[in-house]
C-alpha cells in the first residue's frame, strides 16, 4: 500500500510552517516583495484550538489562514485555498475589509488603530481564466499609478500557484507548494518549511488533528464520487450544522 503523502497545503501544515517567524517572513518578502524583518502573530498557531476545531466539527470559521503584524505597522494576511469555492474572490475582500476594521474598536482606538493591510490569496485552482497570468496584484492608486496615502493601505493579490506561467521570483514556492520539495538552491526559509511539516517532524496532538482533516477530506471526496455536483460544499454546511463526518456524506449520499 502505498503511503500518504501530505502537502504543505494541508490546512494544519500550512498553519503550522507559517507559525515559523522565520519561514513566515520569507513568505511575506517574497509574495508580497516587502522586506519585514520582524513580525508578531495576530493568531498563533496552535494546535491545541485548532484540534478542538476539528473534533467539535467547527469548521465553517470566518478565520484567515495566517495574519501578522509588521514593525512598519503593517498587517499581513495569507489565504490558501486548494479547492476551487464558489464565491472566493468575495470571500477574500470581506476578510481583507474585516482585518482592516478590526483594529477600530479595540480599546477604543477607533481610526487611529486602522493599520494598512496586504493580502496574497493562494489558490489550487485558476480564477482569471481569460488570462495565462498567475500573478495579480490590486490596490488603490489614482490614475498616475501612486498610491492612496502614499502606501498600500489596501492591497489584494492572487497567485494561481496551479497555473504553469509564474513569475521567476515565485517558481520556488509554486513548485514547494505543488510538490513539498525543495532543491539546493532553494531559498533558506523553504528549506525550513519544508522540514517544518515533515510527518516525522510532528508531534502526537498534530498527528491527530491530521488524521482528522484526512476524514474530512476522504468524506467530501466521497461526496464528490457519489456524483452530486455539490457534494463538497453540501458536507461543508451539515459539518456547520452539527453534523458528524460519517452523518454529512451520508446525507449526501441520500440526496441524490
Amino acid at each position: 500500500m502505498k503511503e500518504k503523502r501530505f502537502l504543505p497545503t494541508n490546512d494544519l501544515l500550512f498553519k503550522k510552517m507559517l507559525g515559523d517567524d522565520y519561514v513566515a517572513i520569507g513568505f511575506i518578502n517574497t509574495l508580497f516583495r516587502a522586506s519585514v524583518i520582524e513580525i508578531v502573530h495576530v493568531v498563533p498557531y496552535d494546535v491545541v484550538q485548532l484540534r478542538r476545531n476539528y473534533a467539535d466539527k467547527k469548521l465553517s470559521r470566518t478565520e484567515v489562514d495566517f495574519i501578522c503584524g509588521s514593525s512598519a505597522n503593517e498587517k499581513f494576511i495569507v489565504e490558501l485555498q486548494v479547492l476551487k469555492e464558489e464565491n472566493f474572490d468575495m470571500r477574500a475582500l470581506y476578510y481583507l475589509c474585516t482585518k482592516f476594521c478590526d483594529g477600530y474598536s479595540k480599546e477604543g482606538n477607533k481610526y487611529k488603530g486602522l493599520k494598512p493591510v496586504r493580502m496574497m490569496c493562494l489558490t489550487g485552482f485558476t480564477i482569471f481564466s481569460n488570462t495565462n497570468d498567475s500573478f495579480h496584484k490590486y490596490a488603490m492608486k489614482d490614475m498616475k499609478g501612486r498610491y492612496l496615502f502614499n502606501k498600500p493601505t489596501f492591497e489584494l493579490g492572487v497567485f494561481e500557484y496551479c497555473k504553469e506561467n509564474v513569475p521567476d521570483n515565485l517558481k520556488q514556492i509554486a513548485e514547494f507548494l505543488r510538490s513539498g520539495k525543495v532543491e539546493l538552491n532553494y531559498p533558506s526559509f523553504l528549506k525550513r518549511a519544508a522540514e517544518i511539516v515533515r510527518l516525522e517532524n510532528l508531534d502526537e496532538k498534530e498527528r491527530e488533528a491530521m488524521q482528522m482533516y484526512e476524514t474530512l477530506e476522504e468524506k467530501m471526496e466521497e461526496a464528490k464520487e457519489f456524483g452530486k455536483k455539490e457534494g463538497i460544499k453540501l458536507v461543508k454546511e451539515l459539518i456547520s450544522k452539527g453534523y458528524t463526518f460519517e452523518q454529512a456524506a451520508e446525507l449526501a449520499l441520500q440526496s441524490e
